[in-house]
């Protein structure tokens, strides 16, 4: 079962949207976390990422994943590069898996998700680690996965709305 049925079309998204949307993506990123949310916070660019890559990947590949990392690192002031590279790696196994992941209603996307997102905070991780000579802070770090995979199913269907509200206003 897919998330939307086979029959249904939608239409692709304008460039202006994915860059509207993924400037919203980097603001949610900066917002000052604190506490517990700030451990668990998801990282909202790289499920932007994924969710265009995966749904639009003529529009959102590994460039774009790129810049937007290295975007990311420039306003955090962390080690340039190092979402970069990591995103553009998640986006790519992303795009490998598009086809599978696609097949899954949202709740197994989720799954998916979950995995990548996972592997995404495992590379920045061990980037770090091996930059800086940082060492694992404990398995805490993993929950912004668990709450990135709980928040797909809703990006989903907000940005999916928008393919089905655009479709059916041009049909009309």
């Amino acid at each position: 079962m897919s998330a939307h049925s086979s029959a249904e079309l939608l239409k692709p998204v304008s460039g202006r949207f994915v860059a509207f949307t993924l400037i919203v993506a980097v603001v949610l990123n900066l917002l000052p976390w604190f506490g517990a949310v700030r451990l668990a916070r998801p990282d909202f660019v790289a499920l932007c990422l994924l969710y265009w890559s995966i749904h639009q990947p003529r529009k959102v590949g590994i460039g774009i994943g790129w810049l937007t990392g290295l975007v990311l690192d420039a306003a955090t002031g962390s080690l340039f590069g190092a979402h970069a590279l990591v995103y553009a790696l998640v986006i790519f196994a992303a795009m490998s898996w598009r086809r599978r992941i696609l097949r899954f209603s949202l709740l197994g996307q989720a799954v998916h998700i979950l995995v990548l997102m996972g592997l995404l905070d495992a590379l920045l991780l061990g980037v770090q680690a091996t930059a800086r000579h940082a060492f694992f802070a404990g398995w805490g770090y993993f929950a912004s996965a668990a709450t990135s995979a709980l928040l797909w199913p809703v990006l989903s269907e907000i940005l999916l709305s928008v393919q089905r509200a655009r479709s059916n206003a041009e049909t009309a």
